[in-house]
């Protein structure tokens, strides 16, 4: 019987199924790192929202309007009451200028990018020339914004080259944001050109939300991580690694305003209209690339028990299992280290750190249970060598899938390859001998 037992012990087959077993055990410790990565990942969130929440989320210009007070075009009798009307005319062009400038903000370790943004937007308005049609009252420039408290510094007009003053106002749908009016005499209406200046605070991302019949939007930044988004696309966009710029250029001839009659301009007029704008993204944050690193865990345990079993079956090396699970637990280590040290430095670094430590203990330790130097640098070679298609394979992004199932071609052709002579049933037979 114990003969039959050690036979049984010795064989590949044996072995094989031990070390599956072996990286199914090693997925409890996997778990709980992973579980730890996904709580940190948290904290992380909620240090964003809390910073989202104090500086300003995604800002949204919306706007202008005019508002036109007038007198229905109604038969003027001697006692009849005439009502007026209003008129919400959107600006025939408007070109918009936006300087976004990307900084840090932390809570602990956990930093979060914000923008402060200096917007510039010129335009014109084209009063229709409608008979019978007497305006009264005084024009009402009406320009909406969300996120009050984000306005770092409040809207400065200038109509027809004069500076005029701008009222906040409440807006009835919207308790969160504000209505900046100006009053505008008839006979100041002539041109029709403004320009509003302001400056906003926000985070995530800016968009646009324009009634413009002719709407051209230039955004700059020291950003280089751009996500276009919305209904339009731009025109051109140069993006570098140290920032961006790009060029919106949209017709809309038949866009209308939704409450053209309301003499109130509210923010909930432009919620159906068509939004573009930017999303200032982090490519793959550190937690995100940590999470990825740790879906390859089973896969990198099973290729380096591998790399042992390879060396068994070939040299003749007898390993024990507790031999195994060391280095199985050494593999798990490297994603704790990896965390950790990634919260603090650069991930590339500390991704480096991480796998020259991992490397370097499984390699001392190979020299010990091989007892031959030899195989010890061999062993540090390969395990260097998945360490750097695990980073590439990260890096990709877009490239994750075909660059991941190519290493794992190649590694299996490797691993065919090098047991294409290996007589299996003999291996068995001498086990049992």
């Amino acid at each position: 019987m114990n003969l039959l037992s050690k036979s049984l012990r010795s064989s590949p087959g044996f072995k094989i199924f031990f070390i599956g077993f072996l990286v199914v055990i090693l997925l409890i410790p996997m778990s709980m790192i992973e579980g730890l990565i996904y709580e940190r990942s948290h904290l992380y969130r909620q240090a964003n929202s809390e910073i989202t929440r104090v500086w300003g989320a995604g800002h949204t210009l919306s706007g202008p309007i005019l508002t036109i007070p007038q007198l229905g075009a109604n038969n003027k009798n001697p006692g009849w009451i005439q009502s007026i009307t209003y008129r919400n005319l959107a600006a025939e062009s408007l070109n918009i200028s936006g300087n976004f400038h990307i900084q840090l903000r932390y809570r602990g370790i956990y930093k979060v990018p914000v923008y402060l943004g200096q917007l510039s937007l010129k335009g014109k308005f084209v009063l229709p020339e409608e008979k019978n049609v007497e305006l009264v009252d005084k024009i009402l420039l009406q320009f909406p914004f969300t996120q009050i408290k984000t306005l770092k510094k409040s809207p400065k007009l200038i109509w027809n080259g004069v500076p005029m003053p701008l009222i906040a106002v409440g807006d009835e749908n919207n308790k969160d944001s504000v209505i900046f009016q100006a009053s505008i005499a008839p006979d100041e209406i002539a041109k029709g050109e403004f320009e509003i200046i302001y400056q906003a605070a926000g985070s995530d991302a800016f968009s646009v939300q324009s009634l413009a019949k002719n709407t051209k939007l230039f955004i700059k930044s020291n950003w280089g991580s751009p996500s276009f988004q919305g209904d339009f696309l731009p025109t051109t966009h140069d993006i570098q690694k140290d920032g961006f710029t790009a060029i919106w250029d949209i017709n809309n001839i038949f866009m209308k305003s939704k409450n053209s009659t309301e003499e109130r301009v509210s923010l909930d007029w432009f919620s159906e209209h068509d939004m573009f704008g930017v999303k200032f993204i982090q490519p793959a944050n550190t937690y995100q690339l940590v999470t990825r690193s740790a879906k390859y865990a089973v896969l990198f345990i099973s290729l380096t028990f591998m790399i042992y079993f390879l060396l068994e079956l070939l040299d003749g090396i007898k390993m024990h299992a507790v031999q195994y699970l060391f280095i199985g637990l050494a593999n798990c280590i490297f994603y704790l280290l990896l965390l950790s040290l990634a919260e603090h430095i650069k991930f590339n670094i500390a991704y480096f750190l991480s796998a020259s430590a991992s490397s370097l203990l499984i390699s001392l330790y190979s020299k010990s249970v091989l007892n031959n130097i030899l195989k010890a640098i061999v062993v540090f070679v390969v395990l260097a060598a998945l360490y750097l298609y695990l980073f590439v394979t990260l890096q990709s992004e877009g490239f994750a899938l075909i660059t991941g199932s190519l290493g794992l071609f190649f590694i299996m052709a490797t691993l065919m390859y090098i047991t294409r002579n290996t007589n299996w049933h003999a291996l068995n037979k001498s086990a049992d001998n």
